[in-house]
């Protein structure tokens, strides 16, 4: 199954992982909880980010931020991954439509 991960100062890396269990993406993220951000350019392409829940609190390095139009913006830090979501609400793997969006994206600055 493949998913992306994006550290700080680092390029978009492809990572091959056998299933979406916590502990393989607490280990990625190198976390102890989990945040889902669910940001409108992603979510319609049903992609959802997960990032450290305190990362920002446990002073992780920037890694990028995605404007929402004007002001608005969203700053994420330390390791992200972006994986699928499926009807249900079900974490999934990335489909190549996905993953060339996100290659995509992150080929335009924000």
């Amino acid at each position: 199954m493949e998913i992306l991960i994006k550290e700080p100062l680092k390029s978009i890396t492809k990572v091959s992982v056998e299933n979406l269990e916590l502990s393989t993406l607490l280990h990625l993220i190198d976390c102890d909880t989990i945040e889902v951000i669910n940001t409108p350019v992603f979510k319609e392409e049903n992609i959802i980010l997960l990032v450290d829940e305190d990362g920002k609190l446990k002073d992780k390095k920037f890694n990028f931020e995605i404007y929402h139009g004007g002001i608005a913006k969203t700053t994420f830090v330390g390791n992200v991954i972006f994986a699928g979501i499926d009807k249900n609400g079900k974490w999934v793997k990335l489909s190549e439509k996905q993953i060339d969006f996100i290659y995509e994206k992150f080929s335009k600055e924000y």
